[in-house]
């Protein structure tokens, strides 16, 4: 069956995420009719936050998802 022919909803959600050294990035992102539309975005800076352990940096993590809404 091409593609073309599949039928697809008519909106999907994705939680985008970057994880660096210094700074965690999330965009929650639409995905309409071929179309894609950021809903939000967030940044965290790290280092400046003190974030050094796993646990800091998941409970900021969730925090951070919670803030966005459901993807």
């Amino acid at each position: 069956m091409p593609a073309e022919d599949r039928f697809e909803p008519p909106f999907r959600r994705v939680l985008a995420m970057d994880v660096g050294s210094r700074s965690l990035k999330l965009a929650l992102v639409e995905l309409s009719f071929r179309r894609v539309r950021v809903l939000s975005e967030q940044s965290l800076d790290l280092q400046a936050e003190g974030v050094v352990t796993p646990e800091e940096f998941n409970a900021q993590l969730r925090a951070m998802i919670e803030q966005l809404g459901r993807p």
